[in-house]
């Protein structure tokens, strides 16, 4: 009994950390029963490899326990920056305010503290990587029993049925990715392809719209004001612009 009771452990453990929700508005974490289909996908790596016989599995553990922490990262920030920020995190565009941030973060914050901080995600990090790896060794220790090596390889064919069914159901009824209401979550996997689709966008050069008749002159206004008010996101044009700078100053 203690020997399943682990193997649950290590397997509520392991898709927890890659299926958990954002607590909005804040960086909390909640967790609503989801899925993970790279959870299923790491238990067919890992029975293939033992079936192969082969002599690397501490090796190949120690590269998924590391791929894992980075997906569990990754989790968290897809699930928090739209809490936090509004918005999805797009890294070509938001990578190069990356100093800007870092600037602001060491100027407004003293050194003890971002030490503090520094320290606390490192020892974070290296907590959970610590934990994947005990879930890691846990599973491949279960390929070794047979009887749970059977449930193992059977909960994972299933899950990755399951899965399949359900994204040709989806994409059948043309549902909304974001919306919908599913067992399985988005895979932390495609945020990268997502990523790499976003940035191929920002680089491809796409033509302008045409543009609006301008040959009206505002005369039906009647001589009323005018007022043209230019906003962008990050505000540092007013600062940076000496033209705007100047004028902005004494207000």
């Amino acid at each position: 009994m203690r020997s399943w009771i682990t193997l649950a452990v290590a397997l509520l453990f392991l898709d927890a950390s890659l299926t958990f929700e954002n607590f909005w508005p804040t960086p909390l974490l909640t967790w609503t029963g989801q899925i993970s289909i790279e959870l299923a996908a790491l238990v067919l790596v890992l029975l293939m490899r033992w079936r192969a016989g082969s002599t690397t599995q501490d090796r190949l553990s120690g590269w998924l326990c590391a791929l894992w922490v980075i997906l569990v990262a990754s989790r968290y920030a897809d699930v928090t920056a739209p809490a936090l920020y509004g918005r999805d995190v797009n890294l070509y565009w938001d990578l190069q305010f990356l100093p800007d941030v870092a600037a602001m973060v060491t100027n407004s914050i003293p050194a003890w503290l971002l030490a503090l901080i520094a320290l606390g995600i490192f020892f974070v990090l290296g907590l959970l990587f610590v934990v994947v790896r005990a879930a890691i060794r846990r599973l491949r220790a279960g390929l070794e029993n047979t009887a749970e090596r059977r449930v193992l390889s059977a909960v994972a064919i299933v899950v990755a049925i399951a899965f399949a069914v359900q994204e040709v159901w989806y994409m059948a009824r043309m549902a909304d990715w974001d919306n919908r209401r599913a067992w399985f979550p988005t895979p932390v996997t495609w945020s990268y392809v997502r990523q790499a689709r976003l940035a191929i966008a920002g680089m491809t050069p796409s033509p302008l719209a045409p543009s609006p008749s301008m040959n009206g002159d505002l005369s039906r206004l009647m001589n009323r004001d005018v007022y043209l008010v230019f906003i962008e996101s990050y505000g540092a044009i007013s600062w940076e612009r000496s033209d705007f700078a100047r004028e902005l100053a004494p207000s």
